[in-house]
């Protein structure tokens, strides 16, 4: 599984979804978690949990909060 900080497109694309590991809904930030190559995203608390074990390959939230700060609003206004 790759896990990838991804920025959102359009205000549009910050509904609700369900996590892609947990199905927990959720709603995105303007940067979240994307499943790379699969339908999805991943909550918060699943990124902690998959950062805590293995910090070498998964992104943790210091990280998308950093980005999260420096890209506030998704890349366009609408669709």
């Amino acid at each position: 599984m790759e896990i990838v900080l991804r920025r959102a497109y359009s205000a549009e694309d910050l509904f609700e979804w369900n996590c892609g590991l947990c199905e927990v809904p959720f709603t995105p930030g303007s940067v979240y978690p994307d499943l790379v190559g699969l339908e999805g995203a991943l909550c918060e608390e699943c990124l902690a949990y998959l950062h805590a074990r293995h910090p070498e390959v998964f992104p943790s939230i210091g990280r998308l909060r950093e980005l999260q700060a420096a890209y506030p609003r998704a890349m366009f206004e609408s669709d």
